[in-house]
């Protein structure tokens, strides 16, 4: 549970001695800490165990798709997406080149039709909905199934006696890096 991890982690600065307990103010004080740092890891590729699979249908002549709770692919919105897929009715797949802003931009006319899109950029920019969006080039001329890999935010802790199923390694880094964060007079390097 996170209050273990806590507990853990100001045994570890001398803070608490073994089998000492905190009041309830304190862990929540702790809990908050502990979430901004794993917030904070979630941007960093490298602290992301897993990469997760969603799928899209797309229609015909259309380009622009939403992501995240509630948009045409329902799932936590992904942090970045790290390969995409389009598999067609044969089982076919072809990779997608992933472009950034500048390059989608480049392309003028984004409505041109062709078998299968060949191009996806992931706008990470948030609509008013909460939603990232999907931007396929060029439009397909038939339904087709995309498959998309992305790195998701890692879980956050909503209680204290949360229980937690960890990778392994885990547990040991979230402990020592909250140390770390709690540490009297550290101070992060931005």
């Amino acid at each position: 549970t996170p209050s273990t991890m806590i507990i853990r982690a100001l045994n570890i600065l001398g803070e608490l001695e073994i089998g000492g307990s905190l009041v309830s103010a304190q862990e929540v004080a702790y809990l908050s800490v502990l979430n901004n740092m794993v917030d904070s890891w979630s941007v960093d590729e490298l602290m992301i165990y897993a990469t997760v699979q969603d799928s899209l249908t797309l229609s015909t002549g259309v380009v622009q798709y939403t992501i995240g709770p509630g948009g045409n692919v329902s799932t936590i919105r992904p942090v970045d997406i790290v390969q995409a897929i389009i598999r067609d009715t044969s089982n076919l797949d072809t990779e997608l080149q992933l472009l950034d802003e500048v390059a989608y931009n480049r392309i003028v006319l984004k409505s041109s039709g062709n078998t299968y899109p060949s191009y996806l950029f992931y706008d990470k920019l948030l609509s008013v909905s909460g939603l990232s969006t999907l931007n396929y080039y060029p439009a397909p001329t038939a339904n087709l199934s995309s498959y998309l890999y992305s790195n998701k935010v890692l879980q956050s802790f909503p209680l204290v006696t949360t229980s937690v199923n960890l990778p392994p390694g885990y547990l040991r880094a979230l402990e020592f890096n909250l140390a770390c964060e709690i540490a009297p007079g550290f101070v992060p390097i931005p």
